[in-house]
């Protein structure tokens, strides 16, 4: 491998484990609020309390049932960033566990809100992040971007979809619901497609890694040619 493919290799491969680390803490904070989880976290949840194991063992088996499904559909959004995911998400969850297990939770109404608000902006900061990489899609994502490509409909819409069919079985599951999973539910996609577009112009073309393909909110068609160069 040339050395500039390795900088761009390790370049990606840092840049992700930020998003994943991101998007962990940011799970764990929303997790505190009692609020509702993010959709994915609910569907998590209720099969972890179903299968009497940890969160992180769930969110690792829901990841891996995913990656399946999106091997049938479509290998190519399939990369790297897509098994370290799989790999690091989940321990990286009960990781922040661990760490904020000794800070006292918001108590009060205002700071629930705020702690709330906080915490989804991390998931779709660190969302955004791993998305505008281009090192491999989140498992989730390949199956939304393969739709997008095959019937024009923008991936925010998408994100909607699958993140309210998310929420609709880990209620059925058990899994905690509320105000929080609402609006990560319906504010996700639209957020993280702004943040993907901001990443590209001031942080990812500046170390080299910009990609045409995060131009979202600019008219660019992310699911035209996809898939991981």
């Amino acid at each position: 491998m040339e050395k500039s493919k390795i900088s761009v290799w390790l370049k990606k491969l840092l840049l992700c484990t930020l998003g994943y680390g991101i998007m962990s803490t940011g799970i764990t904070v929303t997790l505190r609020t009692n609020f509702g989880v993010d959709p994915l976290s609910v569907l998590e949840e209720g099969l972890a309390q179903r299968l009497h194991t940890s969160f992180g063992n769930a969110a690792i088996l829901v990841m891996v049932v995913m990656l399946a499904a999106s091997a049938l559909v479509d290998r190519r959004g399939i990369g790297f960033g897509t098994l370290y995911s799989v790999a690091v998400l989940g321990p990286f969850v009960t990781v922040a566990q661990t760490l904020l297990r000794d800070v006292p939770p918001p108590t009060t109404l205002p700071t629930r809100i705020l702690t709330l608000l906080l915490g989804f902006l991390m998931l779709c900061v660190g969302s955004a992040l791993v998305v505008g990489i281009r090192f491999g899609y989140h498992v989730r994502d390949i199956i939304l971007f393969y739709l997008e490509e095959r019937l024009g409909i923008p991936y925010r819409w998408w994100r909607i979809g699958i993140d309210c069919l998310c929420v609709l079985a880990g209620y059925l599951l058990g899994g905690p619901i509320g105000v929080g999973t609402i609006l990560c539910a319906l504010g996700s996609g639209p957020l993280i497609t702004v943040f993907v577009d901001r990443y590209d112009r001031w942080i990812l073309q500046p170390l080299g890694l910009g990609d045409p393909r995060n131009r979202m909110t600019r008219g660019g068609r992310p699911g035209a040619g996809w898939a991981e160069e």
